[in-house]
């Protein structure tokens, strides 16, 4: 073996357990949508919570603790305008706070749908530009190098095509 290359000098042609298949052909579009349904979309699914809850969620941190002992001791205290201002300060951070945070998500969400990540997938013996989403486990994926992120969780196999020299 020299310089990355298995023997029989194809990369990937060395069998590797039960698989019946040649690593370096890739799979067949059939296969690819068969392993898309049974696992799903190569994504992270993001966390919905109900706007209800959210808006609950404000109550809560240091500056809302602050505002709300204020006015707890307002209320004890009796002090009628402070405990009154005190509570409107506290509705009015709520509503400012969750009002952003939304339009933040919306823009963030903007973003997401506008990049679209893609990787150069080997699918039916031909190297395909495809949507990372639509990744499945046993693709073959070309790394290229210099680059910063995966579109997938991959597993290396070997270097194909790589000189090593010593």
């Amino acid at each position: 073996m020299r310089g990355g290359q298995q023997q029989g000098g194809h990369c990937g042609r060395r069998s590797r357990g039960r698989r019946k298949k040649n690593a370096s052909d890739g799979l067949s579009a059939e296969e690819a949508r068969r392993r898309l349904a049974a696992h799903g979309a190569n994504a992270i699914p993001e966390p919905r919570t109900h706007p209800l809850l959210g808006f609950a969620r404000k109550f809560s941190g240091l500056s809302a603790w602050m505002i709300e002992s204020i006015a707890v001791i307002s209320l004890i205290l009796q002090k009628w305008p402070d405990f009154w201002i005190a509570l409107g300060l506290l509705l009015v951070n709520a509503v400012l706070s969750f009002f952003q945070e939304r339009r933040a998500s919306a823009a963030v969400t903007a973003l997401r749908e506008r990049l679209q990540v893609s990787a150069r997938a080997l699918r039916d013996r031909t190297w395909q530009v495809i949507p990372a989403q639509d990744l499945v486990p046993g693709d073959v994926v070309r790394l290229r190098g210099g680059i910063s992120y995966l579109p997938i969780a991959v597993s290396f196999r070997g270097i194909c095509g790589s000189t090593s020299r010593r």
